[in-house]
C-alpha cells in the first residue's frame, strides 16, 4: 500500500478530534474533584474539618491551579491545532480538508494561537499548488497566507518616527476601484538614494533626484492592487491586497494582518509561495 494511502486512512475527522479534546479537558478537570471525592468515606465531623482546612489552605493553589489549567488548556488547543493542520495538509483537493483548513486558521486567528511557521508554509504550499488543478483550493491557500501576514509583526521594522509625510516626497499607489486607498506614514529619513522606500508604477520615479526620503513606508488600512507596481521598503498593516497577475517588483515588503484577493493564476500562485516562505518578501514577474 501506498504511503499516501495509509495516511489516509489514518486521518481523524472532525468529530473524533472534538472527542480529544473533550476527553483531555475532563481529565484535568477531574484532577480537581478528586481532592474532595476521598472525604466521602470520612466520619461526617472528620470530614467537616478536612474540609474546612482544605477551603483555607488550598484556596491560593486551587486559584494557581485554576489559571495553570487554563494554560494547559490553551496549550492542548494550540497542540490538536497544529496536529488537524499537519493533517488536512494530505488532502488539499478534498472539501472536506479545504472546509476544516479554514475552520483551523479561523480557531487559530481568533484564539490568538500561533501555528508554527513551518505547519503554515507547507500547508499552505500543498493548497498552492492543489489549486493548479483544482480552483476551489485556491480560496484555502489565500487563507494560509492570510495567517501567515498575522506572524509578520515581529519582522516590522524599529523607527523613530512616523509621520503622516514631509511635503514633497510623492507616491502613487496604483488603486482598487470602489476601495479607499491605504494611510500612508513614512518612518526614518536617510540621504542614501539606494534605500529610499518606493511606491509607483514600473518604470515612473516622481522622487527622482529629491533628498532625504523616507527609509519606510507604512500602509494602513484600505485597499492596494500590486499589478503594475514597485514596492520597496513598504509595510502594509491591515490592508487588503489585490494582484491579478501582471508585472510587479517587491523589494523588502512586509504585510501584517492582510486579507488577499489574487486571481488563480502561476504568476499569483508564485507570489503566494513567496509570502508563505517569509516575512520579508522581495518578488518579481517581469511579464
Amino acid at each position: 500500500m501506498r504511503i499516501e494511502e495509509t495516511e489516509e486512512e489514518m486521518a481523524i475527522n472532525k468529530a473524533e478530534w472534538e472527542q480529544i479534546h473533550t476527553t483531555i479537558r475532563d481529565a484535568l478537570a477531574q484532577h480537581a474533584r478528586g481532592k474532595l471525592a476521598q472525604f466521602k468515606s470520612w466520619s461526617p465531623l472528620g470530614a467537616m474539618v478536612a474540609i474546612g482546612i482544605f477551603a483555607l489552605v488550598q484556596w491560593n493553589a486551587y486559584t494557581v491551579f485554576k489559571t495553570h489549567t487554563e494554560d494547559r488548556l490553551l496549550d492542548i488547543d494550540a497542540s490538536l491545532l497544529v496536529l488537524r493542520a499537519r493533517a488536512i495538509a494530505y488532502g488539499p483537493v478534498d472539501s472536506q480538508s479545504q472546509s476544516e483548513a479554514r475552520s483551523i486558521l479561523s480557531a487559530a486567528r481568533k484564539e490568538s494561537i500561533p501555528l508554527p511557521l513551518p505547519v503554515v508554509e507547507q500547508g499552505g504550499l500543498k493548497f498552492v499548488e492543489a489549486s493548479r488543478h483544482d480552483s476551489t483550493a485556491w480560496r484555502t491557500a489565500l487563507d494560509f497566507v492570510a495567517y501567515r501576514s498575522t506572524l509578520n509583526a515581529s519582522s516590522i521594522p524599529e523607527s523613530s518616527t512616523r509621520s503622516s509625510g514631509n511635503g514633497y516626497t510623492l507616491y502613487y499607489p496604483p488603486p482598487v476601484p470602489g476601495k479607499a486607498r491605504p494611510k500612508l506614514f513614512y518612518g526614518q529619513i536617510v540621504t542614501d538614494p539606494v534605500k529610499f522606500a518606493r511606491w509607483e508604477r514600473i518604470g515612473g520615479d516622481a522622487n527622482i533626484g529629491k533628498t532625504p526620503q523616507p527609509l519606510q513606508l507604512f500602509a494602513d488600512g484600505g485597499a492596494s492592487s500590486l499589478d503594475g507596481a514597485y514596492v520597496r521598503n513598504v509595510v502594509f498593516t491591515g490592508s487588503e491586497i489585490h494582484y491579478s497577475g501582471a508585472p510587479v517588483i517587491l523589494e523588502n515588503v512586509i504585510f501584517v494582518n492582510c486579507i488577499f484577493v489574487f486571481d488563480n493564476d502561476d504568476p499569483a500562485r508564485k507570489l503566494a509561495q513567496a509570502l508563505l516562505a517569509s516575512a520579508s518578501v522581495t518578488f518579481q514577474n517581469p511579464e
